[in-house]
């Protein structure tokens, strides 16, 4: 189930990101609001700024979109800890071995 799970998130976050900028012209709040939370354009950022030097600008119809290589780093942490978390949480009980 959970590879099941995972192969269909990054599946839609792929689309979301392919997509995302056209959504903007309609969406604009929301759209702009989800980059920011997302994991996906975050760690595009961050690999971007490691290979070439530069964060990774979106053009959305409102202007480019773009984070600090920090603030990317802090936001993808926190969803690992989040993540990680739940899933002691959802195993505190369980035998993992």
């Amino acid at each position: 189930a959970a590879i099941i799970i995972g192969i269909v998130w990054v599946t839609l976050e792929q689309l979301f990101q392919a997509f995302g900028p056209a959504l903007a012209m309609y969406l604009a709040g929301p759209v702009e609001a989800l980059y920011q939370i997302l994991p996906g354009y975050h760690l595009a950022n961050l690999g971007s700024w490691l290979v070439d030097g530069r964060v990774l600008e979106i053009p959305f119809p409102s202007g480019a979109f773009s984070m600090t290589p920090s603030a990317s780093l802090g936001i993808a942490a926190a969803w690992i800890a989040v993540l990680t978390a739940l899933t002691f949480r959802s195993f505190r009980r369980q035998d993992i071995n």
